[in-house]
């Protein structure tokens, strides 16, 4: 009788955890008092905070990209095979690389080629490895089999590791469909949002995915309730890593989330009960949450900045336009705010500043985002960078190749790291820690032929060309992740034929790394 007792209690505790669950995928959700997550659990980290790292681009050939810094053409596939003596060219690590992770790949296929150049990657895999995975922070030697000893840099310890996770198990909520775009373009530019976001009846939102749901409910899936639970349970309580893709709409971008932080409730944020016609009342929220993820448009070699949810805040920070801002941390780590109505069963009661809940009801429903209205959605510049189109964590490496080079094995690359020569050495990364700086002036080499739109105007329109470098600079360096600011009507100055910028940064930049950033947009100079 004990044992059926116990058998019971057992399986009433699952069928609660699946209940409260119900929308959740296969992440199991066992708290949903939203009175305890509120006060427990209102901002959290991962007790390991997941890593910034490249998403080893297949636009640059994957793990085999031969110019990384230091290590030109001595690419982390090369060292890999070396170490295990892998030589015949058709069958290795390189070769893998070349044909399978590499838009190289799609040369008859131009309009494919083009797509797979613009975000094509391993951002799964980092992600993963980035969640379990501790973060390589410098070079060590390892022996293989025969003795010989080889240097693993912290780019090729990233990349290993990277691909490793290409091939995964998993927990996951939500549907996707990426065969149908979210927005209209003219002439190559946004111009507005797509009818079937917000009309199921819509016939492109009607497309089917593979789990035969339309595009319109995979667009929506990841419920308010499902977005909530998942990061308050796994990140919030279990201090856990999860990965979203933060790209709503047609690519895919998988990022590590680091923490969230759900902003203090205001009285105007409690709504008027809403009463059905059988009754039944419901207690709406508003409900204002943050979430930030490590970035992986960074260098190979990079290692992180620190991350600390403690020095988030609870601003709404919008731009000229009202529009929400995403918010920077160095070029390591994102942010992003969402709003969303929450239900109740009970009204809800908060302290006087918001930040502790004195009484609330269950949450009923999946709850509605606030940009799921036209009104709501003119909050962003793109409905591309909204809620999560799914949410997953991973949980092992798989024994199967699937998309991983299937050269790249577990048992393989933990003996490297087994096989370290007494411990980790001095890093040969290329870090330069005595070349930074938060300002100075960087000398533009010939700007008429840098920027050939300028060389019609003339010296009366010197503050136009003002304003057109400064929005050149800012636009190259933040596309690399480097925040610069500067007032371009005072310090840039044109001197035959020269251009002195001077450049304020948000932090530390690493003077090589700028430069380099600039010289890949064609901007070439000296920096002081």
């Amino acid at each position: 009788m004990k044992n059926i007792k116990l058998i019971m209690t057992i399986i009433g505790l699952a069928l609660t955890v699946t209940a409260i669950g119900a929308g959740t995928g296969n992440f199991a959700v066992s708290n949903a008092n939203f009175k305890e997550l509120i006060n427990d659990y209102r901002f959290a980290s991962p007790k390991n905070i997941p890593w910034a790292g490249s998403y080893w681009a297949y636009g640059r050939d994957g793990l085999s990209h031969m110019n990384i810094k230091g290590q030109q053409d001595n690419p982390p596939s090369k060292k890999y095979d070396l170490y295990w003596g892998v030589t015949d060219q058709e069958k290795n690590t390189h070769y893998y690389e070349m044909n399978s992770h590499s838009c190289s790949m799609f040369n008859e296929d131009l309009e494919t080629k083009k797509s797979c150049e613009g975000w094509w990657g391993h951002c799964n895999a980092w992600s993963a490895a980035a969640i379990k995975e501790e973060e390589p922070k410098e070079s060590f030697i390892s022996k293989n089999q025969d003795g010989k000893q080889f240097e693993f840099t912290v780019a090729d310890q990233k990349g290993l590791l990277t691909e490793l996770w290409m091939s995964s198990g998993s927990l996951f909520a939500g549907d996707t469909h990426k065969g149908v775009t979210t927005n209209n373009l003219e002439n190559g530019y946004l111009s507005s949002t797509k009818d079937w976001i917000f009309d199921e009846t819509d016939r492109e939102g009607q497309k089917m995915t593979r789990s035969g749901t339309s595009a319109y409910q995979a667009f929506w899936d990841i419920s308010p309730r499902t977005f909530f639970l998942i990061f308050t349970n796994y990140v919030g309580i279990k201090r856990t890593g999860v990965v979203i893709d933060r790209f709503t709409g047609d690519q895919v971008w998988n990022q590590p989330i680091v923490g969230y932080r759900i902003l203090p409730i205001q009285i105007a944020d409690i709504y008027e009960v809403e009463v059905s016609k059988n009754g039944q009342k419901r207690y709406p929220v508003l409900i204002k949450m943050k979430m930030f993820w490590a970035e992986d448009g960074v260098h190979e070699y990079e290692v992180s900045d620190k991350f600390s949810i403690d020095k988030t805040d609870d601003k709404i920070r919008t731009d000229f336009r009202g529009q929400f801002e995403e918010e920077k941390f160095g070029h390591h780590y994102s942010g992003r705010l969402l709003q969303f109505i929450l239900f109740f069963d009970a009204p809800l009661e908060i302290s006087d500043n918001g930040s502790r809940v004195i009484s609330a009801g269950d949450i009923v429903g999946e709850g509605m985002w606030a940009h799921k209205t036209k009104v709501g959605a003119k909050k962003f510049a793109n409905m591309d960078n909204t809620h999560p189109d799914f949410i997953w964590l991973p949980t092992s490496v798989s024994n199967q190749a699937g998309s991983r080079n299937p050269l790249v094995e577990d048992k393989y690359v933990r003996y490297i790291w087994n096989n370290k020569i007494d411990g980790p050495i001095t890093s040969s990364t290329p870090t330069d820690l005595d070349t930074t700086a938060t300002t100075g002036v960087f000398t533009l080499i010939n700007f008429a032929k840098t920027f050939p739109l300028l060389g019609s105007l003339g010296n009366e329109h010197h503050e136009l060309m003002k304003r057109y470098v400064a929005y050149m600079f800012k636009t190259a360096l933040e596309r690399d992740g480097i925040s610069v600011s500067f007032n371009s009507s005072s310090k840039i100055v044109f001197d035959q034929g020269r251009a002195l910028v001077t450049l304020n940064f948000v932090g530390p930049v690493n003077i090589e790394t700028m430069t380099k950033v600039l010289a890949d947009s064609g901007i070439l100079g000296t920096f002081k």
